[in-house]
């Protein structure tokens, strides 16, 4: 405790006094105690307007509806083909629309079993070169657009590597 300041009394809550605040340069309010700068009036308007600039944003109100665009995919392990090596692999999908996010989730099973399927096929030489991981994505890009029975333009659209580890 602070030499000079008030003691608590147990079950009591603790406020500093108004006239201490006021001297210090602080508001007291109730519960909060704020620098006098940031009074609680002018912290709610400013709140309020940061609030309004953002769904005024092109693309804003999507963000605020939940617009996001990706969606993660858990990292996941397959056995490649020769099944002495293993894949680990992780990435994000980018879908065309909002709306089709929701659907992706739902049917994130499907998705990696036909990347499973996809990618226990290959070799690991396979995954060496830049062309070699650009095939992959556009494999798993066209997989699983097919097995959500999309088109590329109306599907996943891109699909970005986080994680490509090779044992």
């Amino acid at each position: 405790m602070i030499a000079g300041s008030p003691k608590r009394e147990p079950g009591r809550s603790f406020a500093l006094p108004r006239r201490a605040c006021r001297d210090a340069g602080y508001s007291n309010s109730g519960m909060f105690v704020f620098p006098r700068c940031l009074n609680p009036s002018i912290l709610g308007r400013l709140l309020l307007g940061c609030l309004l600039a953002f769904a005024l944003l092109p693309g804003g109100a999507d963000a605020a509806e939940g617009g996001s665009l990706y969606v993660k995919v858990t990292p996941f392990t397959v056995n490649l083909h020769d099944r002495v090596r293993f894949l680990q692999v992780g990435m994000t999908l980018k879908v065309a629309t909002p709306q089709l996010v929701k659907m992706v989730k739902a049917n994130m099973p499907v998705i990696l079993n036909e990347l499973t399927y996809l990618l226990s096929d290959k070799e690991a030489n396979q995954f060496d070169t830049p062309a070699g991981k650009q095939m992959l994505i556009e494999q798993a890009r066209s997989a699983i657009n097919k097995a959500l029975s999309l088109t590329v333009r109306d599907g996943v659209t891109e699909i970005f590597l986080e994680a490509l580890i090779i044992q």
